[in-house]
C-alpha cells in the first residue's frame, strides 16, 4: 500500500504540470513562411516573437516550439498543405492543441535604400604644386596638409512586410480568427505583434471564456492497479474535457524494480452501449511492456459513479491477455 501511495502522490506532482491543458485553449504557432530568399532566415525569429506575444494573453496555453517542430518534423508536413480539414485535425492531434496559428510574411516593396555618410581624412600637398604663390609661402620643398571630404554610399534592403496570422480550429479545420499587418521594416516586428496578435487573442479568451468542461462521471483523476505474472501497473489516469487524458504509469517488476511512464491522448465513452475507449499513442518513458494504450471494453461504473471495472489487455510471456482492471476516483 506504501508503494501505491507513493507511486500515486509522484504521479499526482507529474499530472499537475499538464493541467494546464485542460484549463486553458491550447494553442501551436507554427513557423512563419515566406516566399522571399531574404527573409527565409529570419522566420524562425517573427514566431518566437509572435508565440511569445500570444502566450501573455490569459486563459491561451501556447506549445513550445521544440514541441511544434517535432511534430510538423515527424509527420514531414509543410505549412502549405495544412488548409485541408484532416492536417489540421492531425497535427492537433499530434500536438493536443486545439488551435493552430499559421503566418505568411510577403513582402511588400523591394526598392534598396541608399544611405550616405561623409568622412575626411588629411592629405600632405608640396609647394611646388601650388604654383608660383605656393612656392613664395611656404617653399619649393616644403610640406602641408589639407582636408578631404570623402562621400560613402551605402545600399540597404530593410524590406517592408506584409504579415498575415491565422487561427485553425483543430475540431472544425476552419479559419476561426486571423489578422493583416503592414510593417515598414521586418527588424521591427516586435513593435507589431501586440496589434498583430490582438484579434486572434480576443477570439481564443472569448472561445475560453464559452468553453464547456464535459460534465460526465470520469471527468478528474482516477487510479487502477492490474497485476500481471508478477508484475504491478499502478496507472494514475487524469481525464480532462474535449476527451483527453494524461496517463502517468509506475510498474515494479517481480525483483522489486521500478519503471515509470507517461504520455497524453483521448477517451470516448458511449451511455448507449457502455463502451469505453482510451488510448494513448505514445508513453514516454523506461516500462518495456507498455509504450502505448489502446484500450476498449464494456464498463460497469458503480452507483455512486465513483468506480468502474474494465476489461485491459496487457502483455505476457504467454502472449497477450485480458484482465480485469478496476478504477477509483482520487479526487
Amino acid at each position: 500500500m506504501k508503494k501505491l501511495m507513493k507511486g500515486i502522490l509522484a504521479a499526482a506532482i507529474l499530472t499537475l504540470a499538464g493541467a494546464a491543458l485542460f484549463a486553458e485553449n491550447t494553442v501551436a504557432v507554427l513557423e512563419f513562411e515566406t516566399k522571399d530568399a531574404d527573409l527565409k532566415s529570419k522566420m524562425p525569429i517573427l514566431t518566437d516573437i509572435f508565440r511569445s506575444e500570444l502566450a501573455n494573453t490569459d486563459a491561451i496555453n501556447v506549445v513550445d516550439r521544440a514541441n511544434t517542430d517535432k511534430a510538423l518534423a515527424e509527420i514531414a508536413l509543410q505549412q502549405s498543405a495544412l488548409m485541408s480539414t484532416s492536417n489540421v485535425k492531425s497535427v492537433g492531434n499530434i500536438l493536443n492543441a486545439d488551435y493552430l496559428v499559421i503566418g505568411t510574411v510577403a513582402v511588400l516593396d523591394d526598392d534598396p535604400e541608399t544611405k550616405t555618410t561623409y568622412t575626411t581624412h588629411e592629405e600632405e600637398i608640396d609647394g611646388g604644386a601650388l604654383g608660383s604663390v605656393g612656392k613664395a609661402l611656404i617653399g619649393e620643398k616644403a610640406k602641408k596638409t589639407r582636408t578631404v571630404v570623402d562621400e560613402h554610399k551605402e545600399t540597404t534592403q530593410e524590406k517592408r512586410i506584409n504579415v498575415v496570422v491565422q487561427l485553425l480550429n483543430v475540431e472544425t479545420g476552419s479559419i476561426t480568427a486571423s489578422s493583416r499587418l503592414d510593417i515598414p521594416k521586418w527588424s521591427e516586428f516586435s513593435k507589431y505583434a501586440e496589434d498583430l496578435a490582438k484579434p486572434l487573442s480576443s477570439k481564443l479568451t472569448v472561445a475560453s471564456k464559452l468553453r464547456k468542461v464535459d460534465v460526465n462521471m470520469f471527468y478528474g483523476e482516477w487510479e487502477c492497479e492490474i497485476y500481471n505474472n508478477g508484475v504491478t501497473d499502478y496507472y494514475v489516469i487524469e481525464f480532462g474535457d474535449n476527451n483527453r487524458t494524461t496517463v502517468t504509469l509506475e510498474s515494479i517488476s517481480r525483483s522489486g524494480k521500478t519503471t515509470k511512464a507517461k504520455g497524453r491522448g483521448r477517451y470516448v465513452y458511449s451511455e448507449d452501449d457502455k463502451v469505453f475507449a482510451l488510448t494513448v499513442n505514445n508513453m514516454a518513458g523506461n516500462v518495456n511492456h507498455v509504450t502505448r494504450i489502446n484500450w476498449k471494453s464494456i464498463i460497469n461504473p458503480a452507483k455512486n459513479n465513483n468506480s468502474f471495472t474494465m476489461t485491459v489487455p496487457v502483455s505476457s510471456t504467454e502472449g497477450a491477455q485480458k484482465v480485469r482492471g478496476e478504477f477509483f476516483r482520487l479526487d
